[in-house]
């Protein structure tokens, strides 16, 4: 019976720890709220949207290095699928040299990842449901941006920060 509840216990911890979703960490300064995706999160983007108090008027979306994670793997063949119709040849490039941070074949990647992920069905999703609250995405930023291949699709990692606010005729 001992083993059987350290079972049970065991598997709801690992359980929790593999949970990725959306958390709200709201502020007392309302400016200062930020929904993060996040690997111990345990909301879907919808819930933790529903939480920002309706009189918020900006906040702050943010999403570490999302894109490898299990939950968002159709970002990451978003993006390869986006790289490989509009830059095939910077993609071919980019695929075959190393991941590094710094690596000058994943500029032209980079310099495209802002329209990549505007076209992405996530990003197409958060702003649907931004625009159903009259918020919109004001300021698009990232950093960190690498992709490695260890295998086909392709693994992209980027710290993503989007800011939001509502409508000017909301506020």
């Amino acid at each position: 019976m001992n083993n059987f509840i350290a079972f049970i216990v065991l598997l709801s911890i690992s359980t929790f720890l593999n949970a990725e979703g959306w958390v709200l960490k709201p502020s007392c300064d309302p400016e200062r709220t930020i929904i993060e995706y996040r690997l111990n999160g345990n909301q879907t983007f919808s819930e933790a949207l529903n939480d920002v108090p309706l009189d918020t008027s900006s906040f702050s979306i943010r999403a570490l290095c999302c894109i490898n994670s299990s939950n968002l793997k159709q970002v990451n063949e978003d993006l390869a699928r986006y790289y490989h119709e509009k830059i095939p040849d910077e993609f071919e490039k980019a695929i075959s040299s190393s991941a590094n941070l710094h690596n000058p074949a994943l500029l032209p990647l980079s310099n495209n990842l802002t329209a990549a992920l505007r076209e992405s069905r996530l990003l197409k999703n958060i702003e649907y449901q931004l625009s159903q609250r009259s918020y919109s995405i004001t300021r698009f930023e990232y950093e960190k941006f690498m992709m490695f291949n260890r295998e086909n699709p392709y693994e992209f990692h980027v710290d993503i920060r989007l800011r939001i606010e509502k409508d000017a005729s909301q506020k």
